[in-house]
């Protein structure tokens, strides 16, 4: 069944395909004046040498 048949069938019966959402808008604005939190658990991610495991 090709496209504009669905298209037919779909608008005889009332049906409506579902549209995907094109992005999300956030809800949360950035703060300039925020701070990053504290490293409480010391990270720390450098290597001795490198691809040493």
């Amino acid at each position: 069944m090709g496209r504009s048949r669905i298209g037919r069938l779909m608008r005889a019966h009332g049906l409506a395909g579902v549209h995907r959402r094109t992005g999300r808008k956030s809800l949360i604005r950035a703060d300039s004046m925020a701070t990053a939190p504290p490293d409480l658990v010391g990270r720390d991610f450098t290597a001795d040498a490198p691809n040493v495991t």
